[in-house]
């Protein structure tokens, strides 16, 4: 970029770092009740502090992915060796906020190699001040980390198309599924790209390399968790619990705590067997009603989509903390979700004019979104399972307003 764009570029930063920074200070707040911001918090200052990953003190766990709080355990830690104040909320914020920007910078980079500076400019614009990425930052959940790692990652296999490339993607979508498990199918966003660009034998070759890394990543923590309970357990035991919440006799689409499901199954201590015996349980559900289920799907993709502002709602701790006067509520909201429409009509063009035959890696703005659509559709649809796919949307959208639709460097670059 020129010396013009690179100002531009940092005054936008500047500007979304505002927006976020005006954001945490008037609603980073410490999170009420038992819900996720205050159980990643929670996990982050017990790893901290030394007291190991347990549900609430009481008893070894494995029940949340455990990236997220480790990430945040590790700058607790820092400001707590280094002896600085601060309020966690605040931290919290901190932490978001940088990842936040580090996604607009990735987003920009993505965006001039699948198509040219104007599509990045609207890309990372889209990405900098899009209302529920800007409420995400002051809540303590895992969506923002986990979208810079997954980010970083397709930048690395953009920019290198070496084997070092491979491992360092690998290394980084495991990091980002030990944050959010249900980015992992992103390996095969990524095959389907490399058959397209090359022949399917190397794409073969890469996506293993690729899934072997990440796998290597995940398997220290399978092995804390196998030790600690004596079974295997991959990444978490809230398998069951997800299933079960999307596959039963008053499944409805969207997250409830049915007591067809936890009837019995209540405490730290059951956390392994209610994993299993709520799998089975769903699994069995979803077999003998196949009608049922083909609604259903229609009902979680429906649930995943009628909203983008469940940041706003994180917020205010998903009702118990209702600190917003009613007009702003609504007014936020209602901001939120426009952006979100008007992306997706702007993206329904942009993949009307994508054109992946000029570069096939545009391959990526479909596959990978289908891949992190999989979770919603088989468990259950929340306005936060979207999250991930923001991104990929917002390249998407920006496609409408490229003014190159041929490869940038005038042919498809090889894998």
């Amino acid at each position: 970029m020129s010396t013009r764009e690179r100002l531009a570029f940092a005054a936008m930063l500047v500007a979304g770092a505002l927006v976020r920074i005006a954001w945490i200070a008037y609603a980073a707040r410490p999170p009420v009740g038992l819900i996720d911001p205050l159980f990643y918090s929670g996990l982050a200052g017990d790893l901290a502090r030394g007291g190991g990953y347990t549900y609430l003190g009481l008893a070894p766990s494995a029940y949340y992915p455990p990236g997220y709080p480790m990430a945040l355990a590790a700058v607790i830690w820092t400001f707590d060796r280094l002896g600085l104040a601060y309020d966690l909320p605040t931290l919290v914020g901190g932490v978001n906020l940088v990842l936040g920007l580090a996604c607009v910078v990735l987003v920009f980079d993505i965006g001039r190699r699948l198509f040219d500076r104007r599509a990045a400019w609207v890309a990372a614009a889209l990405m900098c001040f899009w209302p529920n990425l800007v409420f995400h930052s002051a809540v303590a959940l895992s969506e923002t980390l986990c979208n810079a790692l997954l980010l970083g990652a397709v930048v690395v296999v953009m920019r290198w198309d070496k084997w070092p490339a491979l491992v360092g993607a690998g290394a980084l979508l495991g990091a980002a599924t030990l944050v959010r498990p249900v980015v992992l199918p992103v390996v095969g966003a990524l095959f389907v790209v490399w058959t397209v660009t090359a022949d399917w034998r190397r794409a073969l070759r890469s996506s293993a390399v690729v899934t072997a890394v990440a796998i290597a990543v995940v398997v220290p923590w399978t092995i804390r968790n196998t030790a600690t309970f004596h079974q295997p357990v991959l990444i978490s035991t809230n398998f069951g619990d997800n299933l079960c919440i999307g596959h039963n006799p008053d499944a409805t689409g969207e997250f409830d705590t049915p007591a067809w499901c936890f009837a019995g199954y209540e405490g730290p201590q059951n956390e392994i067997r209610r994993n299993s015996d709520l799998a089975r349980k769903g699994l069995g559900w979803a077999v003998h009603h196949p009608v049922s289920e083909v609604a259903l799907v229609f009902k979680r993709a429906w649930f995943t989509v009628h909203h983008d502002h469940d940041g706003l709602l994180a917020a205010e701790s998903y009702g118990a903390d209702r600190f917003l006067p009613n007009p702003l509520r609504h007014g936020l909201g209602l901001v939120a979700d426009l952006w979100f429409v008007l992306t997706l009509a702007a993206a329904a063009v942009g993949y009307a004019r994508l054109r992946p035959s000029a570069d096939p890696r545009r391959w990526l703005l479909v596959a990978a979104p289908a891949a992190l659509a999989l979770s919603p559709l088989v468990f259950f649809g929340d306005a936060r399972f979207k999250v991930p796919m923001v991104p990929f949307l917002a390249l998407a959208a920006a496609a409408a307003f490229a003014t190159r639709t041929s490869s940038p460097r005038g042919t498809p670059p090889r894998h």
